[in-house]
């Protein structure tokens, strides 16, 4: 997660190709599916709960 902290923009394509999806789609549906979240707000929630901001 400390790749996508920045926020709005993130490079979620990039970020999924990663981590081995076909697309992004298919990462925000299985963080979705997890934590009931989208991969943004999930990446807010982290930046929320950074100490270091």
């Amino acid at each position: 997660m400390r790749r996508v902290r920045g926020g709005p923009g993130a490079p979620w394509a990039d970020l999924a190709a990663e981590l081995g999806y076909c697309d992004q789609s298919h990462l925000a549906r299985d963080v979705r599916a997890f934590m009931d979240v989208t991969p943004s707000e999930l990446a807010d929630l982290f930046v929320a709960l950074d100490p270091l901001g």
